[in-house]
């Protein structure tokens, strides 16, 4: 294939160049699951791109990870340089995060969109300014646009950093690039938010039905579009309210926030301490409208939002009309819920508007693209992924590994549990046990992934405690923990410092779904061994119940669709950290008695040949040997 930038395609990769091409001619839409190390992105990208540029349309790759985006940069060159022709390439991030002032990445998204629009509308913002003249570029900007268009400048980190000198906007440069580009890579909000695809696609001048939609980390599309699609009003934000509209001489506000305020705590004595209930549409539209007109409450609450905007980037009082106007979305696909959340300080109120149904930001796309193309290491099943996501009639690749089995030993120990009714200190003791032993047993580093981080520091407790007590210090692991809420460069370090004890050994403790058990690449030596403690089910919450019982309703397989595929997923990609090349040699274990149980057995991809460990010691000492 003239677009494939290496010299030969491997056997997947070429099953993948195949479906494609066929799919793009018949613009239908394509899931592929498919494990690390097929090389996936090279082989999703050159038959896209051919066809794109062959057909005057626009291809899009999106992705939320930043490694991401750069190999899919560095693949978009070799193809260039492959063809010997030109290839218009725009790394586009989110607008938020590419924006130079100072403290913008504490707004919420949409308080940054408000702020963003209301600075630009009335002319406060410098960057803007510098960079936009009468709807053109100005000449500094000018001068950053050639050099992304000569390859000076390829990611938009380093476009950002080049505009950072000039006080420019590096959004608006990119936007523009982007209307001209063969392929743009950008994140899934560009997309998967309506009301962003709409004036994204308008920016770009062109229709949905001449783009062609690559997503990346397609396991990840339906919470990010349920997370998108959903809104909260919390009772501290009316407290806030109220005190900023004292602060920015808009009482006229306040009755209204009041009345939300007194709203939230009357129904919140309905419901004990953390219990929460549903709550029916009318239920607080028509207690406000006993007040005033609900549409005239928004209305007044949303322009004095704006005008705070302009003086303070965040207001709470347009954070809560934006909320009263989500409110009056569609009841179907949607739960209505209040509760009381306990925080470390005080008690909070919430009421909730949380989309259960992907589908209504995704099915548009599937249906009116020229091809929606996902794909991921975890799509599994991909049959439950195309109907979440509302892709009828899509076609689906599944593939297996590429790696030779032998080099990966997949291990079942269940000899002890995290299940909520049999957690205890015994339990967590043998846990720490089993951990010890395979430490023992595994030279170099290993990663311990846990539901929680209040079950990672009770078992890590357990653990040294064993290991301290060891008579040779010599042979005791380090132990590197994950916390919450670190920041990148916390995150950055401690994985460095995992990296460079990879002679002596580090033990990795971390949590599912957190920032190490997806997204990180430790091929080689870096990883011998990966163990999952447990599993980590989401909090039986009422909103965990209406979206099974709304997946119940719509495809009859709602436990299944809305909880436990969902949570196994993320222990096989916490799994894949250790197998990441061909030549990567690693043991997988499982420990929690319910793995062996039909119903989790069934989630685990059918080439992975686990097996029950019988004499844990021999059997990894005889895999490394």
């Amino acid at each position: 294939m003239e677009f494939f930038p290496y010299p030969k395609e491997r056997k997947g990769q070429e099953l993948i160049i195949e479906y494609l091409e066929r799919v793009l001619k018949d613009k239908n839409n394509l899931l592929i699951n498919a494990p690390t190390g097929i090389g996936k992105t090279a082989a999703v990208i050159a038959p896209s791109l051919n066809y794109s540029m062959s057909n005057k349309k626009k291809l899009f790759f999106l992705t939320s990870r930043q490694t991401q985006h750069t190999i899919a940069i560095s693949t978009v060159k070799a193809i260039a340089k492959k063809i010997k022709k030109d290839i218009k390439c725009v790394d586009l991030s989110g607008r938020q995060s590419l924006c130079l002032v100072e403290g913008i990445e504490k707004l919420f998204s949409n308080e940054f969109a408000e702020y963003c629009r209301y600075s630009r509308k009335n002319g406060s913002c410098l960057f803007y300014k510098n960079t936009i003249n009468h709807d053109a570029l100005t000449k500094k900007a000018e001068e950053i646009a050639r050099r992304v268009e000569n390859g000076e400048l390829s990611s938009s980190f380093d476009v950002k950093e080049a505009c950072r000198k000039s006080e420019l906007c590096p959004y608006e440069i990119l936007m523009r690039l982007a209307q001209n580009a063969d392929i743009v890579i950008s994140d899934y909000y560009y997309f998967f938010n309506p009301k962003i695809r709409v004036g994204f696609l308008n920016n770009m001048k062109i229709e949905l039905k001449d783009s062609i939609v690559i997503v990346d980390e397609a396991h990840n599309l339906p919470q990010r579009i349920r997370e998108v699609m959903s809104s909260r009003l919390t009772s501290n934000m009316t407290r806030r309210a109220i005190e900023e509209a004292r602060k920015y001489k808009f009482e006229d506000c306040i009755p209204a926030l009041a009345e939300i305020q007194d709203f939230l705590i009357e129904e919140a004595r309905e419901i004990g301490s953390n219990e929460e209930k549903l709550i029916k549409t009318e239920r607080f539209i028509e207690r406000l409208n006993l007040f005033m007109p609900y549409d005239d409450i928004i209305e007044l609450l949303d322009d004095a939002g704006e005008s705070i905007r302009t003086k303070a980037r965040h207001s709470y009082i347009g954070s809560i009309a934006d909320f009263l106007e989500m409110w009056k979305g569609n009841d179907e696909g949607f739960a209505r819920i209040i509760s009381i959340e306990h925080k470390k300080s005080n008690e909070s109120i919430s009421l909730q508007y949380r989309c259960l149904d992907p589908s209504i930001a995704s099915k548009e796309i599937a249906d009116e693209s020229h091809s929606l193309i996902l794909m991921s290491a975890t799509l599994f099943p991909p049959e439950m992924y195309a109907k979440v996501l509302g892709m009828d009639n899509a076609e689906m690749l599944s593939l297996k590994s590429p790696f030779p089995k032998k080099n990966r030993l997949s291990l079942i120990v269940p000899k002890a549990t995290t299940k909520y009714t049999k957690r205890s200190d015994d339990e967590f003791k043998k846990i720490a046990s089993i951990l010890h032993d395979i430490s023992s047993f595994v030279k170099g580093n290993m990663a311990v992934f846990f539901p929680s981080y209040y079950i990672l520091e009770k078992v890590k407790g357990f653990f040294e405690a064993i290991q301290s007590n060891k008579s040779d210090t010599n042979k005791r692991k380090l132990i590197l923990t994950e916390f919450g809420a670190m920041g990148k460069s916390d995150k950055n370090n401690l994985l460095e410092r995992f990296k460079e004890s990879k002679d002596k050994g580090g033990i990795l403790f971390g949590v599912l779904g957190g920032s190490f058990a997806e997204g990180i690449d430790l091929p080689g030596e870096y990883l011998n061994c990966v163990v999952n403690v447990g599993i980590p089910f989401p909090k039986p919450d009422l909103e965990t119940k209406e979206l099974i019982n709304y997946y119940n309703k719509k495809f009859g397989n709602g436990l299944f669709y809305g909880y436990i595929f969902p949570t196994m997923n993320k222990l096989i990609q916490a799994a894949g950290r250790c197998i990441r090349t061909e030549n990567d040699k690693g043991v997988i274990i499982f420990i929690d008695e319910r793995f062996i149980w039909p119903q989790y057995m069934k989630c685990f991809p059918p080439d992975w040949d686990l097996v029950i460990s019988k004499d844990l010691k021999k059997e990894i000492k005889d895999f490394f040997s």
